[in-house]
């Protein structure tokens, strides 16, 4: 029975084969819940979890979740690594990370993978950044009212890009991009002096000083949903368990402002 058939210069799978990564994925969900189950049978949460996290999850989010895990479970380790949400969740299923902090645009399509679990924390504003004394500056700020501005954006196959390539679409605007950057100091300092517009994460300035002005979005109130996300089958494994817990705790504060 053929797995794969030849599409162009590649192969596709047949019926055949999207049955069995079905049923690969259960298999491998059911293998981390039979190790979680045991897990807990034998240990608290005492083991070495490696979590990755996206650059402004990294500043805002997880020193205070390890403050929290050394307060509370002790004998738990976190490593961290960082990465972009959308490189997480590869590195996630190929077995490089436990768990990682990511995020999903609300504009875009939802992530839908068998294999992984997304518990959702907290839900992350976008909001628009102009340089001073801006005339479309208000309580909020129309889209299309700034569709001759030149944009800031991160790269062009992020799916940070995608998502304000999708909102301005929303809104009738065709974004002019002229910087490329994930980079929200950099951002912010070129709407600052002048150079262009952006969309920013609430998540991301706190650390930042900056004289450009940010209003939310009239047209559609883009935001993002940070979630932790992990091995479907993993979520009763102590340390996971320990994990959630904490975040859960550090996400509290954001849950108020968001």
């Amino acid at each position: 029975m053929k797995l794969t058939a030849r599409q162009g210069r590649g192969l596709r799978l047949t019926e055949a084969g999207q049955r069995l990564v079905a049923h690969a994925h259960r298999i491998f969900a059911d293998l981390e819940e039979a190790q979680a189950d045991l897990a807990s049978l034998a240990r608290g949460a005492s083991g070495t979890l490696r979590l990755g996290a996206f650059p402004t999850a990294a500043h805002a989010l997880v020193p205070r979740l390890i403050e929290v895990c050394q307060q509370q479970y002790p004998a738990l380790r976190i490593t961290v690594q960082e990465h972009e949400a959308d490189h997480s969740i590869p590195a996630l299923r190929a077995g490089e990370l436990d768990a990682a902090l990511v995020y999903q645009y609300d504009v875009l399509p939802e992530y839908d993978d068998p294999a992984v679990e997304l518990t959702a924390l907290f839900d992350d504003p976008m909001l628009i950044a102009l340089p001073p004394n801006h005339p479309a500056a208000g309580p909020e700020v129309h889209l299309v009212k700034l569709r001759d501005e030149t944009w800031i954006a991160p790269r062009e196959d992020s799916i940070c890009r995608a998502a304000v390539l999708r909102a301005c679409e929303l809104a009738g605007v065709t974004p002019r991009f002229e910087f490329a950057t994930g980079d929200y100091a950099v951002t912010l300092a070129l709407v600052q002096a002048g150079l262009g517009v952006a969309f920013v994460p609430q998540l991301a300035l706190a650390p930042l000083v900056t004289t450009a002005e940010l209003f939310p979005v009239a047209d559609l109130r883009p935001k993002r949903r940070i979630s932790l996300a992990i091995r479907s089958g993993s979520a009763q494994h102590p340390d996971m368990a320990a994990l959630a817990d904490a975040l859960g705790h550090v996400a509290q504060p954001f849950l108020r402002t968001a």
